[in-house]
C-alpha cells in the first residue's frame, strides 16, 4: 500500500508542477489524475518489465485519454467546472480529447515509463548495497 501511495504522491506532485509550467495553473482534480496514472503505469511496469518502452507509452496514452475523457465528462461537462477546454482544437471529442494532447500524453507516457524504471532501479542498488 504504501508503494502505490509513493507512486500517487509522485505522479500528482509531477502532473501538477508540469500543468502549472505549460499553462499557469492547476486544479486539484488534475493533481489526482496525475496521482492514479502513475500509479497505474507502476502495475504496469511491474507485470510487463520485459515489454518495450515504446509499447508501454502507446498503451500508457491510450490510459491517460480514456482517464482524461472520463474526467472531462464528470468535471467539465456534469459539473461544469471547466478545468479544460479542447473545444477549439481540431478533432477534439465533446471538447475533453484531441488528439494533439494525446500525442504529448504518448511522450510523458515516455518520459513517465523511465521515471519509473530509473527509480525501481535505484531503490533495488540501494537494497543490494
Amino acid at each position: 500500500m504504501k508503494r502505490h501511495l509513493t507512486w500517487f504522491i509522485i505522479g500528482g506532485v509531477l502532473y501538477s508542477t508540469i500543468e502549472i509550467l505549460w499553462r499557469g495553473y492547476t486544479h486539484w482534480t488534475m493533481t489526482l489524475l496525475g496521482g492514479i496514472v502513475l500509479m497505474i503505469f507502476s502495475y504496469l511496469d511491474e507485470y510487463l518489465e520485459d515489454i518495450n518502452i515504446l509499447v508501454k507509452a502507446i498503451l500508457g496514452t491510450f490510459i491517460i485519454t480514456v482517464l482524461e475523457f472520463l474526467f472531462g465528462l464528470i468535471i467539465n461537462v456534469r459539473y461544469n467546472l471547466k478545468v479544460w477546454s479542447y473545444e477549439n482544437v481540431p478533432y477534439n471529442i465533446l471538447g475533453q480529447i484531441c488528439p494533439i494532447y494525446t500525442f504529448f500524453w504518448f511522450i510523458l507516457s515516455i518520459f513517465a515509463f523511465y521515471l519509473i524504471k530509473k527509480i525501481k532501479l535505484k531503490k533495488k542498488t540501494s537494497a543490494e548495497s
